[in-house]
């Protein structure tokens, strides 16, 4: 409009018209201003909504004794409230790799890390797992598989003897908590 304005001022436009230069320059600065305010009360609606979203409210009950019907308690049930899990970053960091591990490794690599968190420790040798039987899906190859993978990550320990020829493998004390997490967290 402030353009029309302009042009019509100049004479270049409806010069028969010059009357409505100043309705014109008015009607355009009011447009401006309403913008504005328009512009300010948005934002100021997405800063209470942004506060209003970071402490939901939380449904609570009343429950009143039967014994004494004037004392009263409020509950707060604490629904859909996710509590993060508090991990320092080394912990996250560790975490991330042991998922990623499982991940890539599938479903035997589960199977394996759930039993060696039982077992504590497990030994391979020339001719398998030494000290007991592995659970049933899972063989000496496609455990020592998982547990090679897991010691070149950091998740396991691996201790070797025998000239090399016997592997143990047991969960460093750092990595108990993190795969639990990892194994269970469904």
């Amino acid at each position: 409009m402030l353009t029309l304005a302009i042009a019509m001022a100049s004479g270049r436009v409806f010069s028969s018209l010059g009357w409505l230069v100043p309705y014109l320059v008015v009607a355009s600065c009011l447009l401006y201003l309403l913008a504005a305010l328009l512009a300010i009360l948005h934002w100021q609606k997405e800063r209470q909504r942004e506060k209003n979203s970071s402490s939901p409210a939380l449904p609570t009950i009343s429950i009143k004794q039967e014994a004494s019907p004037q004392i009263s308690h409020t509950v707060v049930i604490h629904k859909d409230v996710p509590i993060p899990p508090e991990r320092t970053k080394a912990q996250q960091h560790d975490y991330d790799k042991a998922r990623d591990a499982i991940k890539l490794l599938g479903e035997k690599s589960v199977i394996a890390l759930r039993y060696l968190r039982g077992q504590e420790s497990i030994t391979f040798d020339f001719g398998g797992c030494t000290g007991g039987s592995l659970p049933s899906g899972l063989t000496a190859q496609n455990a020592l598989w998982v547990y090679r993978h897991c010691a070149s990550e950091g998740i396991l320990s691996c201790k070797k003897s025998l000239g090399n020829h016997e592997e143990t493998y047991t969960v460093p004390s750092r990595m108990t908590k993190i795969l639990d997490a990892v194994l269970f967290e469904n």
